[in-house]
């Protein structure tokens, strides 16, 4: 299959359109989860996470030199860019597919503006990267039925490559239909291997950067540099994340619930008539399309979306779908390949249903019409969701944290909500750059409490008690959980709402480990945070935005203070509610914490359990101070048992906090049957790893 290569209007159009559409709703700052990270590292020349994402560093790098607007909106940029590119490619692939040019540009800006391609294309991410360098090799793969050009050998092999020093996991789950589609030219291939392993050894370069910057030291190194051969391939390959991604919550089951969301994506993101038109478009591609080209393309529609779930076992929960749902780059592209002959099939159908000059333009007009509802829909429906223009939440809350610590303060982080926002606002903009930034786990800073590498509890707690009595008092976002008691450490503990912080014995305290209560200053501060805040608690990474609005409820009931924002946000009331009971406030926390967990389907088992084991707390106290005879007590609270069991029956682990509570009611009240078999096993496996909680009542 040929093209015209005559310049090509359609192909500049789409690309100007999506490039504009993304240059102006993307974010001028960090945002959230690995976007610091990302921005930081391609700025600062470091090392994100695992397997080290090279190439996009190193572009990175380069686009954060143009002297335009700020560090983030270049590298943002570079992204929008990639994306554009991309549809342009789709649009190009379906010209080789002899479709209708204005069928194909309507296929590629329904690719572009569908939700989750626009929403990775402008932000600080590899997978418009990604995409970009699988739509190249698909295109050359199919613009020419046969392939005679040994350049085009040679630019394969120098994709995939470059592909690999990107996101070689996605890459090689899309390889089984990059080979189908190279079959027809399987002699050819062969004829050329030495140009295809050329390219590929050059594309695989990059990967040198890794060890190359590890020279360096670099401020931001997710494990540490990368000293040795055997460090260098464990990084690349991914090792540390090989618990992550077999998740014992995971299973079979959770697999299918995320392969159903992905099917739902297509009514959700793009419109509802896109999966009619995309079955239309399977049966007319079947018939259209050579085999190894239709099996090609459906082989790399799975490739995410279904054979990902070979190799990754998560549980599914809001967090996790979100996460899987931005692999589907690839997928929902050959999707809007099959959209594209689906509104080819429709055409064609009214086409030939007659030859009359008028109903012929008829069939054209459906075929303008659908393109129209498509993206006409997709922009009514994703702008206001992509329009991160004025996007500042994330930087706003790092900024709020950072602005009250002393001069020259050591400020521990702990995960996406806080850690990545405040490396970039310190370490690119320079925004109190006199903080030192750590990690709780030891990633991420030059700065480290310890090796991530170091696995042993006891071994990690240990030298995060040396390095607070080393440096007299530091600060962190959480409660630094490895340290079970404090004073028996000799360290004070202090805690103003949004911080806490941690001195060794001989240092005096800060003044809020004192009186517990934060700086006049600081109170305005978060209260201003609030009013801006206010009517914007939805939008993209609702997980951490509720996360960092928790924070800000639970200063404001710290401090004793009002804001309107404790009884007008949903996050708030799980705060709320911990609160009341702290107050012995009971059948209040009560109410509130079954209007909680009731709103709580999507969250992780994990964050259930603490719910769980809230409610239960609340609830034991409720029953055991309550009137009525002991009988009564036993069969109340032989209910609330049955009622929180699944919460220890589905997260059988060490931090459900909830098996001491359900052994503290077996100690107080005997009758209460609970299954102490399993809770003194899940007990036992605890302690060993050095984890005690307290009695419950």
């Amino acid at each position: 299959m040929t093209v015209d290569k005559k310049c090509d209007v359609g192909g500049y159009l789409v690309f100007f359109i999506i490039f504009i559409a993304y240059a102006v709703t993307a974010p001028h700052t960090v945002t959230f989860e690995d976007s610091g990270i990302f921005l930081t590292t391609s700025s600062q020349l470091g090392i994100p996470h695992p397997p080290g994402y090279s190439l996009f560093t190193i572009l990175g790098f380069i686009f954060s030199k143009i002297p335009i607007s700020t560090v983030a909106y270049r590298i943002h940029l570079m992204n929008a860019l990639f994306g554009a590119l991309s549809c342009t490619l789709l649009y190009r692939i379906l010209l080789s597919f002899n479709l209708r040019k204005v069928i194909a540009a309507g296929s590629a800006l329904a690719l572009g503006f569908s939700f989750t391609f626009w929403s990775q294309s402008i932000i600080a991410e590899v997978y418009a990267l990604h995409a970009l360098i699988v739509l190249a090799m698909i295109w050359i793969l199919v613009r020419n039925k046969i392939i005679e050009n040994k350049y085009d050998f040679l630019l394969i092999g120098l994709l995939f490559g470059l592909g690999l020093t990107n996101h070689w996991p996605l890459l090689l789950l899309c390889a089984p239909g990059l080979v189908i589609l190279i079959w027809e030219n399987k002699n050819q291939a062969f004829k050329f291997k030495y140009f295809i392993l050329t390219g590929l050894a050059i594309g695989l370069l990059p990967l040198l950067y890794l060890p190359l910057v590890s020279l360096l030291k670099p401020k931001m190194a997710f494990l540490g540099s990368i000293s040795s051969i055997a460090e260098f391939i464990s990084y690349i390959s991914r090792d540390y994340y090989k618990n992550t991604d077999l998740q014992l919550t995971g299973g079979f089951m959770q697999n299918v619930y995320f392969f159903i969301s992905f099917l739902k994506m297509m009514l959700t993101e793009v419109t509802l008539v896109f999966p009619v038109l995309f079955l239309l478009g399977l049966k007319r591609s079947w018939t259209t399309l050579g085999r190894t080209q239709f099996f090609g393309l459906l082989s790399l529609y799975l490739s995410s979306s279904l054979f990902l779930l070979f190799f990754l076992f998560l549980e599914f929960n809001d967090f996790h779908k979100n996460v899987y749902s931005v692999f589907q780059m690839i997928p929902f592209a050959v999707g809007c390949v099959f959209y594209g002959f689906g509104i080819a099939a429709v055409h064609d159908y009214l086409k030939t249903k007659t030859a009359n000059t008028s109903i012929s333009s008829i069939a054209y007009s459906v075929v303008i019409g659908l393109i129209v509802i498509t993206t006409g829909w997709e922009l009514f429906n994703n702008f206001n969701k992509n329009n991160l223009r004025n996007e500042s939440f994330a930087a706003d809350f790092a900024k709020l944290t950072l602005n009250d610590l002393p001069q020259g303060a050591t400020l521990i982080t702990r995960g996406d909500s806080d850690a990545s926002p405040a490396a970039y606002v310190s370490l690119v903009e320079g925004y109190r750059s006199d903080v030192t930034l750590t990690n709780q786990q030891g990633l991420l800073f030059h700065e480290r409490i310890f090796l991530p590498q170091v696995e042993n509890r006891f071994d990690r707690q240990r030298k995060t008690i040396s390095y607070i009595q080393e440096k007299g008092t530091v600060y962190s976002t959480y409660y630094l959980s490895l340290i079970d008691n404090p004073r028996s450490e000799g360290l004070q503990v202090g805690f103003n709402g949004l911080y806490y912080s941690w001195n060794a014995a001989n240092v005096t305290s800060a003044d809020f480990a004192k009186s517990g209560l934060a700086s006049e200053n600081l109170k305005k501060d978060v209260l201003s945070f609030a009013d801006k805040y206010a009517n914007n608690y939805s939008g993209q990474w609702q997980y951490h935005r509720d996360a960092n609005l928790q924070t800000i409820c639970d200063f404001i009931l710290h401090n004793k203070l009002t804001h309107r924002i404790i009884n007008e946000n949903s996050a708030c009331d799980v705060v709320k509610a911990r609160y009341l009971l702290d107050d012995k406030r009971y059948v209040e926390a009560d109410k509130l914490f079954k209007k909680v967990m009731a709103a709580s389907t999507g969250l992780s088992l994990r964050v259930k359990a603490d719910l769980n084991f809230d409610y239960l707390r609340n609830k034991a106290e409720l029953i055991n101070g309550g009137g009525g005879s002991v009988s009564e007590k036993v069969k109340s609270l032989q209910d609330l048992v049955d009622e929180v069991w699944p919460s220890v029956e589905n997260y059988m682990f060490c931090d459900n906090k909830t098996v001491m509570g359900l052994l503290s009611v077996k100690a107080k009240f005997s009758d209460v049957n609970i299954r102490l078999p399993l809770l003194h096993k899940s007990l036992r496996e605890c302690q060993n790893l050095k984890i005690y909680f307290q009695p419950l009542l």
